[in-house]
Formats: C-alpha cells, structure tokens, sequence
C-alpha cells in the first residue's frame, strides 16, 4: 500500500531556481551544440557551466523571485 501525503507536489514553475537550470541548460546546449566545441574533460565543462552561469540575465531571476506571490496564488488556484 502507498502512503499518500496530504503535501502537494512542488511544481518547477513555482521554485524560481529550477527556471534558472533551465537557463543554464539552454545556453549550455548552444555552446556545446557541436563536437568541435564540446568540452573532452569534465574541468572544460565545469569552466563552461561557470561562464554561462556568469552571463545569465540575473534581471530575469530577479523578476521571477519578485513574481513569486502571483505565482503561488496561481498555484493555490489551480
């Protein structure tokens, strides 16, 4: 038998961080989109995911955390 919890699932579009790796992910995928630019060791990767974390729009995470209130009353909506 499943315990079920009276907790609801936390959706990604309500917790601004998982937009953010979204972000990320994006703009990593562009870099690396060709074998010429992938990175050959996990350091490259880690120096790559470093300057696209640096270039993100942070105006935009900003927005996103200030539209948290919207957003959860969406949520308590739906």
């Amino acid at each position: 038998m499943a315990l079920r919890s009276n907790w609801p699932p936390s959706p990604p579009e309500l917790n601004p961080i998982e937009n953010v790796w979204h972000m990320l992910k994006v703009r990593l995928r562009k870099r690396i989109s060709s074998l010429e630019k992938r990175s050959p060791n996990v350091e490259e990767l880690v120096e790559a995911a470093q300057a696209e974390w640096e270039r993100l729009d942070w105006g935009v995470v900003d927005r996103m955390i200030e539209n948290m209130g919207k957003r959860i009353q969406k949520g308590i909506k739906r």
